[in-house]
């Protein structure tokens, strides 16, 4: 017996053994053992034996067994997924269960064979890991796990590897019922029913039909779909009644924590399959062993998960039963009235934002730009106030006098700062100084802000606009104006402020401007405009009577307004616009401002969607008068889930961006910045009457809280912190499992790992170098924003945010290794204060999601080649590529795929080294390799923008220079820049661009000659195809500004030569800069219509002969030749349409004929050494307003008629030493002499 006992003893030590080999083989990719001898080994076993180490890997797991037998045994008893081909030749020679797969038979208690249940549990474990170790296309279809369309096509065969397609279901039915979900989240919060049963005819067939949906608890998951969706039929009689029962509010509060918590449960399932599909790629990239460790046992998740769900299903039961006893009822939310009109369908408008025409204020224009012009007879800072109710208009009243041609010309700078309620100096001051630099110093010291100021605005007229404020504290306004005196601008510097209360007109002893109501014929004018734009109800006389009566209601203030012409501009038949007219504007208050709330609530109620209104609810949480980033806001909606495409072409960006117009047309956004290179919206603000109403719609889920009012029982979902000066919110050690996004200002205390539910994180701490490692914990994060900190390192614990779609930096000077681990990265996003420090990121061809990529660094190590970009065909926006000299074949640079990115409109090119003047020559070969390679990048023809630096070619690519022969086209192309390109002696074919707007050409050296090459072909006429002469007969038909900088070896600029004289060359060209050119004598004579020409450093004057008499600037620097006075003479004489001369370092000239100019309004004369005279006939220049003269050493004295320029305002005279005597100059100028 002993022996026997000893012989199965060393049986026992062989099978452990081999049993070892099998999980390094599985781990490390290879195939796993085959033979009789393993089945015979398995058949060996027996109960009475202890296997210590098996018993480690399943004590936690044991005593979860008897819970789930009990509440699972039909799912257990179910069919198995298919076997895979792995597996069936895996039961040759080991006896267990086929895919791991735990049967009723194989539990404990059955038979008293533990050991069967061991060892069907390790052959799960080894079945899980073949199964998954190569997830083929796994991650594009995980990728998009969040919408609501699967774009993976179905596959004409099993795919490899025994890999199952419906195991990758999985990942898109638990996004669908995160999406069920969701509705009841939205629903429930008195945002009303929407398409629920359209959403549910997509998710509960997904949930039927799959088979191997997370075993173990798919009775569960069926359960909670029926559940939900009868539910979902419950919310409208519950929205309906939830203002007048207390019991149904409370209903809906305890339906929308359960929702949060079965949101919780699917997003970690989701998140746990995210997690093994990278350790499977890890295992195989990195050869790591531990991906499957005990503490990851993947049965006991699932096991786990289904008590979560189960617990779920049991509050929705008794949420159901407790629904029943309060009374409600379902409603066919399809057929009713109420749904009929909130389906998922967004509407598309005619136009966006402010682009409507503003009317009714030109009278008021003119008054308010009288009294900024009126002189101060007093010393101080005067002050106009523009005092009316909210809604009236005062902003873009300010923003028009702003524009004022009177006022533009007679300020020197102007300051804009959104003041709201938080009427603090030093941010004031701060925000001046933003305005002016457009950079974001945060500086602290007020000293500090102050001398910035005043290198800005010493001796200057400013205005500054001070936007809705409230302060009617008088020593604040005193602190606030003492400030702005010490700056030392000009005495006729002015204020404007706008404000809805007198009280701070008269606070700052302002003078007052009352902004009236709008009359009814402007009322009706600018509610038209919304109102029957193109693709609105036809303006039939009926409608015109109804809307007549509508604007009335609207008490003729502009927001008013402005939102119903856009909520009726939806509604297509008379019986909707009675419906507005006499149900729900019939009966309004008499007090405006209510009236104002009342129509805004209205247009809330009638948006298109449930997830728009919750959408808009959540801008609440930003602060008021913020400027809002179009693209943040879209990523911050995705991150919380609200995003959901209904056809298979679109993303969530697409949704999102939708959504955005919405509210923008709808006028819930206003004040939008614009791209004008790329026609696109990137900012706006929203009114402040209307964040009152996102307030109050977000009904407490949206909160703003200081750090002593921290209170983890608080319902806020979304919460935005202010920790002030290194506060600790006194509740540091509790947990926040409700909230999903948090705003952080201020320092980062050791409590972010409480916040176990983030979805958006954003941190605001300009003094902040350092990203806590908890971070990584935070496994529902989808949107991470560090822009606002110092953070220049990233812990390795980033690479498990699985989830993360969004990050945004600003000072990341490098990323771990395994980045590529963030598989669901869609936008990568530099911020304003790139540090120019370009990394490599490892991994990057992994991260098949990216839409965002700030820049690539190529590398000859594996994971960051220009190959790696081959499959990232997501990318969009603006792409800059470095290190291209590590590119060595023309065929690895078209595995970049660049032909094939559709959405990318901006690329950059960059090889190293050559901006340096003494780069050494480069070698035949190496100029051919970088030709090859930059034929290789083709773009695809959608590019607008194309910058190429530092290459060392001496030929550009042929689809820049032969568009005829080249299958590329880029007839979008709207920006060009060539820069350092050394050894380039052409530069592209560009005029036949209908687009093209901007080129700039810079430090080519060996270009020698531009040519007929520049223009395009000569032989073809307009055909539209953009490869000839442009459609309409011209050259570059839409070219605004060429820069031509830095060509020492460029002779001549030829012109262009075309058989027909009708064909027109630059007919649109306005500014022209030719810097730096020293040996050009010849430029073209096509020029119609130039008005800002700058001149600078060329030898040869003869140049200027040839140029426009339509110039508003001539800018002349380092000009030389005899035959200078001449062509001064004849060049001023033609272009008396000139506002600006500056003339700097030209000698060869001794006499200035200005006399003619008398639109000129300022003039630089800068160390012109021959210079001795100016015309006394200057006193004709009645618009003159600046007169600068330096260094002139010959000049003896001023011209006679400086008295008589009535328009003066600034006169400079500076190391001048022969000029003996100063004039008489008009009274109140500001004077300077020095000699």
């Amino acid at each position: 017996m002993e022996m026997e006992q000893m012989g199965r003893r060393a049986a026992l030590a062989e099978e452990l053994a081999v049993l070892r080999q099998v999980d390094e083989f599985a781990s490390t990719g290879l195939s796993l053992p085959r033979g009789k001898s393993g089945f015979a080994r398995c058949q060996s076993w027996e109960k009475e034996i202890e296997i210590k180490k098996m018993e480690e890997q399943l004590k936690e797991l044991v005593g979860e067994i008897p819970k789930f037998t009990e509440t699972h045994a039909d799912n257990m008893s179910g069919p198995l997924s298919p076997i895979s081909a792995t597996a069936q030749k895996q039961l040759k020679y080991t006896a267990g269960i086929a895919n791991g797969s735990v049967r009723e038979s194989a539990l404990v208690g059955h038979g008293g064979k533990l050991w069967r249940w061991k060892r069907s549990h390790h052959q799960w474990l080894l079945q899980f890991k073949w199964k998954w170790q190569k997830p083929w296309r796994l991650s594009e279809l995980i990728r998009h796990s969040d919408e609501t369309v699967m774009r993976a096509r179905p596959y004409p065969q099993a795919p490899p590897n025994g890999v199952h397609y419906k195991s990758v279901q999985t990942i898109s039915s638990y996004a669908s019922l995160q999406r069920i979900i969701f509705q009841v989240k939205l629903d429930d919060t008195g945002f009303g029913a929407s398409s629920a049963k359209g959403i549910l005819s997509k998710v509960l067939p997904l949930v039927a039909n799959e088979a191997s949906l997370a075993w173990g608890f798919k009775g569960e998951l069926k359960r909670l779909a029926r559940r939900l969706n009868m539910i979902q039929d419950l919310l409208s009689d519950a929205e309906s009644k939830e203002l007048t029962l207390s019991s149904v509010k409370t209903w809906l509060k305890s339906l929308k924590a359960v929702a949060y918590d079965a949101d919780t449960v699917l997003d970690e399932f989701s998140y746990e399959l995210l997690r093994r599909q990278v350790a499977v790629r890890d295992q195989i990239k990195y050869k790591v062993r531990d991906s499957f460790s005990p503490s990851k046992n993947p049965l006991l998740f699932h096991l786990k998960m289904a008590h979560k769900i189960k617990a779920i299903n049991l509050s929705l039961d008794d949420i159901y039963n407790e629904a029943k006893e309060i009374g409600l009822k379902a409603v066919d939310l399809i057929n009713s009235s109420a749904g009929a009109g909130r389906q998922e369908v967004l509407a598309t408008h005619p136009g966006l934002g402010d682009s409507e025409e503003i009317v009714g204020r030109a009278t008021d224009v003119s008054m308010v730009a009288d009294m900024l012009l009126m002189p101060n007879n007093e010393n101080g800072l005067p002050v106009i106030s523009i005092v009316g109710m909210g809604g009236q208009g005062k902003t873009t009243l300010a923003k028009l006098i702003c524009k004022d041609d009177k006022v533009v010309r007679h300020f020197d700078e102007f300051i804009w700062v959104s003041v709201s309620d938080d009427f603090e100096d030093k941010r004031i001051l701060n925000e001046m100084v933003q305005s002016l630099t457009q950079t974001n110093p945060q500086l602290s010291n007020m000293g500090g802000i102050l001398k910035e100021l005043r290198k800005h605005l010493k001796e200057k007229k400013y205005l500054v606009v001070l936007d809705d404020v409230w302060n009617e504290n008088s020593w604040k306004w005193e602190s606030l104006k003492n400030a702005l005196l010490e700056i030392g601008g000009s005495s006729e510097s002015k204020v404007l402020v706008t404000t809805r209360s007198d009280g701070v007109a008269s606070t700052m002893n302002s003078l007052t401007y009352p902004l009236k109501h709008l009359s009814d014929d402007d009322s009706w004018i600018m509610f038209k405009q919304k109102a029957f734009a193109k693709g609105a109800a036809v303006e039939t006389s009926d409608l015109v009577d109804i809307g007549r009566e509508i604007v009335k209601k609207c008490r003729g203030v502009p927001l008013a307004i402005k939102v119903v012409g856009g909520l009726m501009y939806s509604k297509k038949s008379r019986h909707e616009w009675l419906s507005v007219q006499d149900r729900h504007l019939g009966k309004l208050p008499d007090n405006v401002p209510e009236v104002i709330m009342r129509i805004l609530k209205l247009s809330y109620d009638h948006l298109p969607s449930s997830s728009l209104k919750q959408c808009f609810a959540y801008c609440s949480i930003l602060p008021k008068d913020s400027k809002i980033n179009k693209d943040n806001l879209i990523h911050l909606w995705m991150a919380l889930g609200w995003l959901h495409p209904s056809e298979s072409h679109l993303t969530m960006e697409d949704v999102g961006s939708n959504y955005f117009d919405i509210l923008l047309w709808n006028s819930f956004l206003q004040d939008v910045k614009n791209d004008d290179l790329f026609d696109s919206i990137t900012s706006c603000k929203m009114h402040d009457l209307v964040h009152d109403l996102a307030t109050y719609t977000s009904d407490g889920y949206c909160a703003t809280l200081e750090a002593n009012k921290v209170d983890e029982n608080s319902e806020a979902v979304h919460l935005s912190l202010d920790l002030g000066e290194g506060n600790t919110p006194a509740s540091s050690k509790a947990s926040f499992p409700r909230v999903q996004t948090l705003f952080l200002h201020g320092n980062l205390p050791n409590m972010l790992a409480n916040f176990t539910r983030l979805r958006a994180l954003v941190l605001i701490n300009h003094a902040m170098e350092e990203l806590p490692n908890s971070v990584g914990k935070l496994k529902h994060l989808r949107y991470l924003d560090i822009s606002k900190t110092k953070v220049k390192t990233l812990p390795v614990s980033i690479n498990k945010l699985y989830n993360l779609q969004t990050l945004r930096v600003s000072y990341l000077t490098g990323v771990p290794v395994k980045f590529g681990n963030l598989i669901n990265l869609r936008h990568f996003i530099y911020g304003l204060f790139m540090t120019g420090e370009y990394f490599t990121i490892d991994g990057i061809g992994q991260m098949t999601c990216l839409q965002t990529l700030p820049f690539f660094v190529v590398s000859r190590d594996k994971g960051c080649q220009i190959e790696d970009l081959g499959g990232l065909n997501n990318l969009k926006g603006e792409l800059k590529i470095f290190g291209l000299e590590d590119v060595g074949t023309i065929e690895a640079a078209k595995k970049a795929n660049l032909l094939k990115k559709s959405r990318i409109n901006a690329l950059q090119f960059h090889w190293s080294g050559g901006d340096q003047e003494n780069t050494n020559e480069v070698v035949p070969q190496e100029k051919k390799t970088h030709e090859r390679v930059l034929e290789g990048l083709t773009p695809h023809s959608n590019l607008k923008r194309l910058i190429v630096q530092n290459f060392r070619g001496r030929n550009f690519s042929s689809w820049m220079t032969m568009p005829s022969q080249s299958s590329v086209v880029l007839q979008n192309l709207v920006d060009i820049k060539l820069k350092y390109c050394r050894n380039s002696e052409q530069i592209p074919t560009l005029g036949h661009l209908t687009c093209l707007k901007f080129i700039h050409i810079e430090k080519l050296y060996n270009l020698k000659r531009i040519g007929a090459e520049f223009y395009g072909p000569n032989a073809e006429v307009a055909t539209g195809s953009g490869r000839g002469v442009s459609a309409g007969g011209a050259m570059f038909p839409a070219l605004r500004k060429l820069h031509l900088r830095n060509l020492p070896g460029l002779e001549e600029w030829l012109e262009d030569v075309h058989p027909s004289p009708s064909v027109k060359v630059f007919p649109c060209l306005d500014v022209l800069e030719l810097t730096r050119i020293p040996k050009l004598s010849m430029v073209p004579s096509h020029f119609p219509a130039i008005k800002d020409l700058t001149i600078c450093g060329i030898n040869d004057a003869a140049v200027l002969q040839k140029m426009s008499s339509k110039l508003t600037s001539l800018v002349m620097d380092s000009v030389e030749g005899s035959d200078l006075q001449l062509l001064m003479e004849e060049l001023l004489g033609k272009n008396i349409s000139l506002k600006e001369l500056r003339i700097s370092n030209c000698p060869n000239f001794s006499y200035l004929p200005i006399q003619k100019l008398v639109a000129l309004e300022t003039l630089n004369i800068w160390n012109c050494g021959d210079l001795t005279s100016i015309s006394d006939e200057i006193g004709g220049l009645t618009s003159l307003k600046e007169f600068e003269l330096f260094g002139c050493e010959k000049v003896i004295c001023l011209p006679k008629g400086l008295e008589s320029l009535v328009s003066l305002e600034d006169l400079t005279v500076n190391n001048c030493p022969k000029l003996t005597a100063f004039p008489d100059v008009p009274s109140g100028i500001s004077q300077e002499a020095a000699n």
